[in-house]
């Protein structure tokens, strides 16, 4: 497998959604019900800073690559915390 720079901002997003989670749940910032919607919010803001500093030059690619990191990082920090 090669290591694209999309591969580098998927990893980069999941990892930060996942300590934003982290967080958010450790300093009670957010409930439960409103974490997917920090997971987009991130996934976004990610999506708009990749496009403008270029890594991707596909706006909607950039935007959709975040946000399903983002989500994924969200789901399997779940995952992992569920029995």
């Amino acid at each position: 497998m090669e290591l694209t720079v999309d591969i580098i901002i998927a990893v980069a997003t999941a990892l930060v959604t996942a300590i934003f989670g982290t967080l958010a749940k450790k300093f009670n910032w957010a409930t439960q019900d409103y974490i997917p919607y920090q997971n987009i919010v991130i996934g976004v803001i990610a999506g708009i800073l990749v496009f403008a500093t270029g890594l991707n030059t596909n706006f909607l690619m950039a935007i959709i690559l975040c946000l399903f990191s983002s989500c994924a990082a969200g789901g399997l920090y779940d995952a992992t915390k569920t029995k």
